[in-house]
């Protein structure tokens, strides 16, 4: 799970590319389980929570996320905090 501030003024935008991403993702990405982003009241904060099937899907997302996304992302967004949760499947 991910958070992040919105900066100033980038609300649209930001909207606008979690469009493009959720679609990606739905495309290009089977073994994603869970992927939600809730955006606050004011606007000012969203949350990403996100679920894998195993750590290779993972790896996959960050690869296609850093490639298509990165850059575009991080011009919108200020992170504030990123948690993990692992469960093995043994």
């Amino acid at each position: 799970m991910g958070e992040f501030s919105i900066k100033s003024g980038e609300l649209g935008n930001f909207k606008e590319l979690v469009k493009e991403m959720v679609d990606a993702i739905q495309v290009n990405e089977p073994d994603t389980l869970t992927y939600e982003i809730f955006i606050s009241e004011d606007g000012n904060s969203c949350q990403f929570m996100e679920r894998y099937v195993d750590s290779d899907a993972v790896m996959t997302h960050v690869g296609n996320f850093r490639e298509k996304f990165g850059g575009r992302f991080w011009a919108l967004l200020e992170p504030r905090g990123v948690q993990g949760f692992w469960q093995s499947q043994r």
